[in-house]
């Protein structure tokens, strides 16, 4: 009995091992916006998400434009591009070792943001149109 559990979770390793790192780890992530003044639309790659503050899920392997607009202010765009995560990292190691830990790379978890965190001031519209 001992010696079937003590195989099968080897066997569990060695597929885990294979397959990437990366295809078990998390496929979003969070993003937190703020404005000033509160209460200023978000905009995520053309999807509207909520209203500053906010908290929201992005994916990890996708760059970012985040717009941030409320009538009566100039908008804000900011962006993140995305970065090897420690998951990535060791897929790359495994792979060197090991071919199959590559595949992890094409996962979502193999990636990350750059940035997470943005805090954005709003100016005001000049009075003048022209």
């Amino acid at each position: 009995m001992k010696m079937s559990i003590a195989r099968n979770t080897l066997i569990i390793v060695l597929v885990i091992s294979m397959t990437g790192c990366s295809l078990v780890g998390p496929k979003t992530q969070i993003f937190s916006i703020n404005s000033n003044p509160t209460g200023a639309d978000v905009i995520i790659n053309s999807k509207n998400v909520g209203k500053t503050p906010l908290q929201c899920q992005v994916e990890r392997d996708e760059d970012v434009i985040i717009e941030i607009k409320k009538p009566g202010y100039l908008s804000v765009f900011q962006q993140s591009s995305t970065r090897l995560s420690k998951y990535g990292v060791l897929d790359i190691v495994g792979g060197i070792v090991w071919l199959f830990p590559f595949f992890g790379l094409f996962s979502a978890g193999a990636w990350e943001q750059k940035q997470t965190t943005f805090n954005v001031a709003l100016d005001k519209e000049s009075a003048e149109k022209e």
